[in-house]
């Protein structure tokens, strides 16, 4: 099945049970994340009860998923009010609900992603990818539009549309597992991943200066449910000053990665080496601003390679009162 019609097929697959119009439950706010290192703010607000703390008489649901798709199901499903997510399918639910699915509230992360190959392989041009096995995270995610569109501004294609450039969606794990036993080339990944290839796989970053990497584009963003927003406004705003706090307390506490690492091995059941941590955390910046320069090129970037049927994201951005 080709990747624009896997991507309608998810959304249609959570249409079909379409409950995001559901005002939400009263006095719950359910909070949906992953337990990744660029959804940081999550992973220490929620381990640390500052979030639950923020929200007053409401009471705090949160539930980390293992990847996109499932936390977008559970948005449109009416099971999740507020979310972390790649700018990406929060763009993707957006446009194909025609603007009824989610509202973009806060910035959360930009940068953080790399791409890397096999040492042996001596990457160090984008014409060398030509026969190589790539993998990316999920079809339509944030890394795979922005290198596939990567791939287009230096007149490559990947295999599926002609080209000769091998682009495997896989989950991240399974890309590790694939570079070690030397069955994928290269990857393109958001952090820890990146890091994590570079000491366990043997590979090397692609030259910064020439590669798919921009520490503009998003990585995180924070939305809520449209119908939740509109419903239960004042505990978005509790939830968006927390989440603007927790932002704050990263760039000032010392403890800060720690508490990440404890965060995601509570989850998890590893702890990341700290040297590990320390690199997938250097090309991250957290953020809760939100930038539409990078969004408009993400549409455009997804709209041109056939993922979205339109680029037009005008209105996702929630009014400034919040």
């Amino acid at each position: 099945m080709r990747l624009a019609l896997l991507l309608t097929a998810l959304l249609v697959a959570a249409g079909c049970r379409d409950r995001s119009q559901d005002p939400g439950v009263p006095g719950l706010v359910r909070l949906g994340y992953l337990p990744n290192v660029t959804h940081a703010q999550a992973l220490t607000g929620v381990h640390s009860g500052r979030f639950a703390k923020a929200l007053g008489s409401a009471s705090l649901e949160a539930t980390s998923f293992s990847a996109g798709p499932a936390l977008i199901e559970a948005l449109f499903a009416g099971e999740i009010d507020v979310a972390y997510l790649g700018p990406s399918p929060a763009l993707n639910a957006f446009v194909r609900s025609k603007g009824r699915a989610l509202r973009l509230i806060g910035g959360a992360a930009r940068g953080g992603a790399r791409l890397v190959a096999r040492r042996e392989i001596g990457l160090s041009g984008a014409q060398g990818l030509r026969g190589l096995r790539i993998g990316v995270p999920q079809i339509g995610n944030t890394q795979d539009v922005v290198f596939r569109a990567w791939l287009a501004a230096k007149g490559l294609e990947s295999a599926d549309r002609g080209g000769d450039v091998h682009v495997y969606p896989l989950a991240a794990a399974d890309i590790l597992a694939l570079m070690v036993r030397k069955e994928l080339d290269a990857a393109f990944v958001p952090e820890p991943w990146g890091a994590r290839l570079v000491a366990e796989a043997d590979a090397e970053p692609y030259p910064a200066d020439d590669g798919p990497s921009d520490p503009n584009v998003p990585t995180t963003i924070l939305v809520a449910r449209n119908a939740f927003l509109t419903a239960r406004p004042e505990d978005v705003k509790l939830l968006l000053a927390a989440h603007r706090a927790e932002t704050a307390w990263h760039a000032t506490a010392p403890e800060a990665r720690s508490v990440i690492n404890d965060a995601m091995a509570e989850e998890l059941g590893k702890r990341l080496p700290d040297a590990v941590l320390d690199d997938a955390m250097a090309s991250i910046v957290l953020t809760d601003e939100v930038l539409m320069e990078p969004l408009d090129a993400l549409a455009e970037a997804a709209f041109a390679i056939g993922y979205l049927p339109d680029r037009n994201i005008t209105g996702i951005l929630a009014p400034p009162k919040l």
